[in-house]
Formats: structure tokens, C-alpha cells, sequence
């Protein structure tokens, strides 16, 4: 009996009158079988009357705890020679395979130093065999972009992580102290809660403060060196991720009094925030979704100051493409959407501010998973 997850590929397989799928991204096998392969060498193949999920097998007793279905080892010297891959095919009689090529990035999987992709060589291999290569790369995306309950609790759980971690650290930070060491120590409540709420736990923190604040408008996310003075915004991105399922929450506190300039663009942010919150519900565009906030930085002459999208899909990738909330954008959100909402304002001397939450799209309107607290002057002392 297949799962809701595997039904819905093989609807895919159908439409597009395939025979099977073969996927190896570790995201994509995480969000179906529920076993994150940890070094990236599994293949998880699904045919019209079988599936089955290939692995090295050091991770066997692993993800057996994991997936119920049919499970066989596969050679880690054969990762690219596709031996055992290409005799599940032929014994399933498939000849038009879809698979992942067109993808601009790819999670994480628990070794982060290395991520291992479907390679060109693998499918020539399976192309000499006499398969034919489609990309469903698309349709996957689709298909995750759209989560059951059992993905939203997994997402909750590394919220949950990340909530904690804030809350460990509030009072732990002080004049002096460098963006590093306040993102080592985020880092670390965050790898403490392993065993609590997932077997695998691990997150990447930023925290750039006052002129470095500014900077996180850009894709230029890094903690430095530099110390954190009185009276700056400190900017802090946490993605979290928690058994193969992310996170990823910003929160800006300022260290000391917040002036009345950093009060009113705070204010312009949570407000923007709000306004999307209310507009988001099943049937509404990103594009539009997207106005409503702008609207509302725009018309304070702050549109200069606020340079990236409003949100983007969430999963098990914390930067999933669908949806996205951005200008142009005509992704229509649907009942079982995860997305963030994240409006921010970065000007020079006063320092950036953004709030990123993440919502569950609702057919009536939104269910706001992350509920840590968005005061400006928690650091008030």
C-alpha cells in the first residue's frame, strides 16, 4: 500500500506517461519516505505498481526506523554506475523515467560539508542502458510545496528549537560581545536540544549588528568579528533544522534604548508583517500578497530601503520555490502551503530590521506557526 506522498508521484508518473521516477535528492527523499539519508548516496525509486527505497548499508538500521516500504542496499562504489538501479527498472519494465535535473539549489543533508547531487554522468549511464531521461524536477517541487499534517508538525518542531534558542540567549547578550560568539551560542543551545525534539538537530545562525545590519538586505548573511555596541539594531537569522525539516526565523532587538528613527522603520516592519498576515489565505497570488506589504513601507518613502522578496516556501529546504511572495510572482497559495513572511528595512547608520515568521495557508486565511515574541526593546536594560 503506498503513502498519500508516493500516490500523488505516481499521479505525476501518469500524467506525464512515465513508467517510474528516480530520486536522489535528500530533501526530496526526507518529504517521502521520511528517512533523511545521511550522506546522499540513497535512491528512492517509484514505479506505477512499486516502490522501493536503495541504501548504503551503513544507514539500513536507520531507515528502516523510518520507512516501512520495500528497502534494498545499494553499493556506494555504485552510486554512479546505476548497477542497481537500472536492474529495479528493467525488473519493473520501465523505460521512461523522470527525474531531478533542473534544480537551483539543494538542502543540506546531515554531513554538510559535502552534498551529493544527481550527477550528468549517472544519467548517461542510464540513458546507454536504454532508459529515457525525463525532468520532473518541476512536479516535485509542485508536489512539496503542498505539506500533510505529519510535514507541518516537523516544521513546528524546528521552530520550537529555534524559539528556545532565542529565549536561552535573550539575556545572555551584552555590550562587547561579538556577532560570533552571540552566533556560537545560539548555535549551541540549538545543537543541545538534540534527542529532545529530533535525532538529528543543527542550525546556521547569523547575527551582523549596526553597519553590518545594513548589509543583510543582500544575500551577504555572515557573523563576524565585529562587536556589538549600544544602541544598534542586531539582526539575527536563524535557520533551523530539525530531522531533515527547516526553519527559518529573524528576530532584530536593539542593545540599550531603540532611538525614535529605529522605532518607527520597527513599527513600519511589524505593521507591513500584519498586513500580510491578514491577506494571506488559499487562492491569493504572491504578487498581491506581496503589495499589501510593500504598500505599506512604500507609502512611509521607505520602498528604498527595502530590497528583497516578502517570503518564500518552506520544507524540508529552507529555501523552497514555491511559493514565492515577491513582484511578479503568480504563485496562487493553496490550503497547505508553508511559507515565511519576512518584510525588512536596511538603511545606512541605522541598521537593518527584519521580522521573518512562518505561516501554514489556510482556505479562511493563515495559521502563524512561530510565535516568539517581536519587541524591538527586548534588550532594554
Amino acid at each position: 500500500m503506498h503513502s498519500q506522498k508516493v500516490e500523488r508521484v505516481i499521479e505525476v508518473l501518469e500524467k506525464r506517461r512515465l513508467d517510474a521516477a528516480v530520486l536522489r535528492l535528500p530533501e526530496n527523499i526526507v518529504f517521502l519516505s521520511g528517512y533523511w539519508p545521511f550522506i546522499g548516496w540513497s535512491t528512492m525509486i517509484i514505479g506505477r505498481e512499486r516502490t522501493i527505497l536503495l541504501v548504503p548499508e551503513s544507514e539500513a538500521e536507520y531507515a528502516r526506523e523510518e520507512w516501512r516500504g520495500e528497502l534494498d542496499l545499494i553499493e556506494i562504489g555504485d552510486y554512479e554506475n546505476a548497477t542497481k538501479v537500472s536492474e529495479v527498472l528493467k525488473d519493473m519494465k520501465a523505460r521512461n523515467i523522470g527525474m531531478e535535473i533542473n534544480f537551483n539549489t539543494v538542502a543540506s543533508n546531515p554531513v554538510r560539508g559535502e552534498v551529493h547531487i544527481p550527477s550528468e554522468r549517472f544519467r548517461k549511464v542510464l540513458n546507454n542502458l536504454g532508459f529515457r531521461i525525463n525532468d520532473i524536477s518541476d512536479d516535485i517541487y509542485k508536489l512539496r510545496s503542498i505539506k500533510e499534517r505529519e510535514d507541518v508538525s516537523k516544521i513546528e518542531k524546528a521552530i520550537k528549537v529555534t524559539e528556545r534558542a532565542l529565549e536561552n540567549t535573550v539575556n545572555e547578550i551584552r555590550e562587547g560581545m561579538r556577532e560570533c560568539e552571540l552566533a556560537a551560542y545560539l548555535e549551541s543551545s540549538i545543537m543541545k536540544q538534540t534527542g529532545e525534539v529530533g535525532k538529528i538537530v543543527f542550525g546556521n545562525v547569523f547575527v551582523m549588528s549596526g553597519r553590518n545590519a545594513v548589509r543583510a538586505g543582500a544575500p551577504f548573511n555572515v557573523s563576524s568579528g565585529k562587536r556589538i555596541e549600544r544602541g544598534e539594531t542586531i539582526l539575527m537569522e536563524l535557520n533551523v533544522c530539525v530531522d531533515g525539516y527547516w526553519s527559518d526565523l529573524t528576530r532584530t532587538w536593539v542593545l540599550g534604548r531603540p532611538t525614535s528613527e529605529q522605532r518607527e522603520v520597527y513599527e513600519t516592519v511589524y505593521e507591513a508583517l500584519m498586513k500580510a498576515l491578514e491577506y494571506i489565505r488559499e487562492g491569493k497570488r504572491g504578487e498581491d500578497v506581496w503589495k499589501v506589504s510593500w504598500k505599506v513601507i512604500d507609502d512611509r518613502k521607505l520602498g528604498d530601503f527595502s530590497p528583497h522578496f516578502l517570503g518564500h516556501g518552506i520544507g524540508t529546504g529552507f529555501h523552497e520555490p514555491i511559493p514565492m511572495l515577491m513582484e511578479g510572482s503568480n504563485h496562487v497559495l493553496k490550503d497547505g502551503m508553508t511559507h515565511t513572511v519576512e518584510p525588512g528595512i536596511y538603511k545606512y547608520r541605522m541598521g537593518g530590521i527584519r521580522i521573518e515568521d512562518i505561516v501554514l495557508v489556510e482556505k479562511r486565511g493563515c495559521k502563524l506557526l512561530s510565535q516568539y515574541q517581536r519587541e524591538l526593546e527586548a534588550l532594554y536594560r
